[in-house]
C-alpha cells in the first residue's frame, strides 16, 4: 500500500514504509526530493542544532507542540518565564541556549510551512542540518500531526497596517553619578518612522533606547529575520 507505517520505540514514534499518508499527508507526490538546501547553516543555526540534538526526544516532542501551537495561535509566550526556568534546568541548559533552542525551532517550522514541505522533504532537510535521526523524527511527528494547522494559520494571517518608513539614530551617554562622572553607560537612541500602508499618512514614531547588550539580542535576531527573507526571495 501507499501508507507509512508507524512503530513505537523509545523516541515514541518511528517513520518507516513509503511516502504519505499521515493527518496531513504529503503536500504534493510529484514534488519527490527537494535537493536544494532549505536552511541556511549559518553558525547560530549549527548551534542550535547541536543543542536540539542534546534534548531527549520525548521532551523534544512536547517542546515542539507548544512551540508550533504559539505559532499559530499568535497569543501569548510559549512558555511563561517560570515555565522556561524549569525547563532549562531540566534540559542541562543554560537561559541562552534554551532561547536559541526555541527560536531555531519556530524558524524551522515557519520555513517548512512557508515552502509547505511534506514530511519526507522535511526529514531530508533537517538531515541536511545534522539533527540526528532521534531528534529529527521528533520534528516529523509534530509536523505530521500540526502541519497543516500552521499552514493555514499562516496564509490568513493579517497584515500589520504600519510599515517602517525611516530610521534615525544616536548615541548617548549617561553618566551614572556625580561622584562617578568618569563612569559613562552608551546607549543608541532609535527613531523608526512610521507610514500607514494604506493612506500613505506618516504615523506615530516608535522611539526605543537599547544599551550594548539589548544591541547584540536585537542583532541576533535581526539575523535570523534576514535569513528567513533571504529563503522567501
Amino acid at each position: 500500500g501507499g501508507g507509512r507505517r508507524r512503530e513505537e520505540s523509545e523516541t515514541g514514534w518511528e517513520e518507516g514504509g513509503g511516502g504519505g499518508g499521515g493527518k496531513w499527508g504529503r503536500v504534493k507526490e510529484k514534488e519527490g526530493k527537494m535537493t536544494e538546501q532549505l536552511f541556511t547553516l549559518s553558525q547560530r543555526f549549527s548551534e542550535a542544532v547541536e543543542i536540539i540534538n542534546t534534548v531527549d526526544p520525548k521532551k523534544l516532542v512536547r517542546i515542539l507542540q507548544r512551540i508550533i501551537h504559539k505559532l499559530y495561535h499568535q497569543k501569548g509566550d510559549t512558555f511563561s518565564a517560570e515555565e522556561q526556568e524549569r525547563l532549562a534546568e531540566v534540559l542541562g541548559l543554560h537561559e541562552e541556549q534554551l532561547a536559541t533552542l526555541m527560536e531555531i525551532c519556530s524558524f524551522i517550522f515557519e520555513q517548512a510551512s512557508y515552502v509547505q514541505l511534506s514530511l519526507q522533504q522535511l526529514k531530508e532537510q533537517l538531515e541536511k542540518a545534522g539533527m540526528q535521526k532521534d531528534q529529527n523524527i521528533a520534528f516529523l511527528k509534530v509536523w505530521d500531526t500540526e502541519g497543516s494547522h500552521l499552514i493555514e494559520a499562516l496564509k490568513e494571517k493579517s497584515v500589520v497596517p504600519d510599515a517602517l518608513d525611516s530610521v534615525k539614530w544616536r548615541l548617548h551617554l549617561q553618566t551614572g553619578t556625580a561622584s562617578l562622572a568618569r563612569l559613562r553607560t552608551p546607549t543608541a537612541i532609535f527613531e523608526l518612522g512610521m507610514k500607514n500602508s494604506a493612506t500613505g499618512e506618516l504615523s506615530e514614531p516608535i522611539i526605543a533606547e537599547f544599551s550594548h547588550e539589548e544591541l547584540s539580542i536585537l542583532y541576533d535576531k535581526l539575523e535570523l529575520i534576514q535569513e528567513q527573507v533571504d529563503m522567501l526571495s
